[in-house]
């Protein structure tokens, strides 16, 4: 540690004084240091970063040289915790040793750190040589944090059935950030709905646990009545590289009516024997889903029966038609008719009847008193 070794060489004799030769050894000093940092993430039983969680550092100093160090005192920017064993950064004095002296700290992750992936920082030892020189070492770390990009969507109806066109079905989406980074240009797209509004707007910022909420609207549709449901789906994504785009539908069935009606007129009518009593048919949908393959059947008047392939709700089909009166008779018209495939009931149907009032054949016959005239003015 001095640096040198003083020795003084002395001879002696009975007949003379002693003499004295000093000589003065330099020995090389070597004054070194070294800083190992090393450090583990305790990130919970799931293995997902959140902040708070701790980066445990060691660091392991080792007074390499070959002299005393003193001032010996381990630094660290990120980190105020450091413990050499007596609670501070403080060691003393290192004699030279293979064995080095161990200080731990910790450091508490942002949400800066885990958006970033990793969180680097050097520390720094110094010491003091003997000769009062400076001796220093730093060494840096690099902790892996693990990032866990992920979205979550919810959409629902306020809803929960529609019958009629111009119904409006209303619909909140619900997005949650439920990773553990910071996502970018979190959007929603929803094809089926419409003026689509996001509070934050499309394209926001958010942080872990954040909730961006959408509202839009759709309005129904003849279509959707006879698909027996409206159903659509929301998507959120927050681009390239980022979380996985997740969708969640809503289906919000329709309340189907469907429904026939057929109307017979005249109720009543009085014929003569021989002639056609005459009729007209209406048929409406009275219903709210589309009818097809809608058909009027009547047993006593053939020329009744009509096949229409497509009503849709309010259509109406009149037309006429005849039947020759032999006797009075009621005349029964019946219609059926097919609702959409996502009905589940029974097929509407309607009968009307109209009575026919047979009048009997009255003939005259005229026959003249005389045969003969046999002067003007004779009576016949």
């Amino acid at each position: 540690d001095a640096g040198e070794v003083n020795n003084i060489g002395t001879a002696n004799s009975n007949e003379t004084d002693p003499v004295e030769d000093p000589e003065n050894v330099q020995v090389p000093q070597h004054p070194g240091i070294e800083l190992n940092k090393t450090g583990a993430l305790d990130d919970g039983i799931d293995d997902t970063a959140t902040p708070g969680d701790l980066i445990t550092y060691e660091f392991t100093v080792t007074n390499v040289g070959n002299v005393t160090l003193s001032n010996v005192v381990v630094s660290d920017p990120l980190i105020s915790n450091i413990d050499c064993g007596d609670g501070t950064a403080n060691i003393g004095t290192m004699a030279p040793s293979p064995a080095g002296v161990t200080c731990s700290g910790s450091y508490a992750l942002t949400q800066a750190d885990i958006d970033a992936g990793v969180r680097d920082n050097i520390a720094d030892v110094d010491a003091t040589d003997p000769g009062g020189a400076p001796v220093n070492d730093d060494d840096d770390h690099s902790e892996p944090i693990p990032q866990d990009p992920a979205l979550s969507i919810d959409k629902s109806a306020g809803e929960t059935s529609f019958d009629s066109v111009g119904d409006v079905l209303t619909y909140t989406i619900t997005v949650t950030n439920i990773g553990n980074v910071t996502l970018t240009d979190v959007s929603v797209v929803d094809a089926g709905v419409d003026g689509l509004t996001c509070t934050p707007a499309n394209g926001a910022t958010l942080a872990p646990n954040e909730v961006m909420v959408c509202a839009g609207t759709h309005t129904v549709t003849q279509a959707d009545l006879d698909a027996g449901w409206y159903a659509n789906t929301a998507c959120v994504n927050d681009g390239a590289d980022g979380a996985q785009e997740v969708c969640d539908d809503s289906d919000v069935p329709a309340d189907q009516n469907p429904a026939i009606d057929i109307d017979k007129s005249p109720d009543l009518q009085q014929v003569a024997l021989g002639d056609d009593a005459v009729f007209t048919i209406t048929v409406t949908n009275t219903g709210n889903v589309t009818l097809t393959d809608v058909t009027v059947t009547d047993p006593l008047s053939a020329g009744c029966d009509r096949i229409i392939a497509s009503m849709a709700p309010g259509d109406v089909e009149t037309y006429g038609c005849s039947a020759t009166v032999s006797d009075d008779f009621t005349n029964v018209a019946t219609v059926t008719a097919t609702p959409p495939p996502s009905y589940v009931g029974d097929d509407p149907s309607d009968v009307d009847d109209a009575f026919v009032d047979a009048l009997p054949e009255i003939q005259v016959t005229k026959t003249p008193s005389k045969t003969e005239i046999s002067e003007p003015g004779e009576l016949v």
